[in-house]
C-alpha cells in the first residue's frame, strides 16, 4: 500500500535508529518532509543524509524530549526548515532493566519521563499548533510489545 504525503510535513521522535529511522524513511520515500528528532545529531544527520540522497527532504533536530522546555523550540526550528507539522510520530523510548525491587527512582522515573510524559507534551504541543492553524493532523503513538504480553526484566517499561 503507497501513500501519498506530499505537502506533508512529519515530525519523528527517536528517528537516529531502529524504528524511528525506518518510520522517517517510509514518510520521506512516501513524499512527506520529515524532521528527525533525537539526542544524537551525528545519527540524524546520517539519516538526513540517506533521505536527502534518495531525493527526500528532511532536517536534523535536535532534542531531548524528556526536557520540556527543549519541545517548542524544537518544533519551531522543524517547523522553520520544513514548513507546519501535520504528522506526528512519537517513536523515542527506552527501558531500564532489572527486577523491580532492584530499580532505582531515578531509573523509574527516566522511563516514565521517555515513554510516557515526553509523547503527552509533544502531542499537545502540536495539537495546540494544528488547531491553532485550523489545520488537520495526525499524532502516533508507538506502543510496545509489552503491551500484550509480560517482557521479563522490564518493569519500569
Amino acid at each position: 500500500m503507497q501513500f501519498d504525503l506530499t505537502g506533508r510535513t512529519a515530525f519523528v521522535t527517536g528517528a537516529t535508529s531502529g524504528l524511528g529511522c525506518h518510520f522517517a524513511k517510509i514518510l520521506a520515500a512516501s513524499g512527506a518532509a520529515v524532521a528527525l528528532a533525537g539526542r544524537r545529531i551525528d545519527r540524524l544527520e546520517d539519516v538526513k543524509r540517506e533521505i536527502e540522497s534518495a531525493g527526500g527532504r528532511a532536517a536534523a533536530i535536535g532534542i531531548d524530549v524528556t526536557d520540556a522546555a527543549q519541545i517548542a523550540p524544537a518544533l519551531d526550528r522543524a517547523e522553520a526548515a520544513l514548513g507546519p507539522i501535520d504528522i506526528l510520530v512519537n517513536n523515542a523510548g527506552l527501558s531500564v532493566f532489572g527486577l523491580a525491587a532492584d530499580i532505582s527512582a531515578a531509573d523509574f522515573d527516566k522511563v516514565i519521563a521517555t515513554n510516557l510524559r515526553a509523547p503527552f507534551l509533544l502531542a499537545t504541543e502540536v495539537a495546540r499548533r494544528l488547531v491553532a492553524a485550523k489545520r488537520e493532523g495526525r499524532i502516533i503513538n508507538i506502543a510496545s510489545i509489552g503491551s500484550f504480553r509480560v517482557l521479563p526484566g522490564t518493569t519500569a517499561y
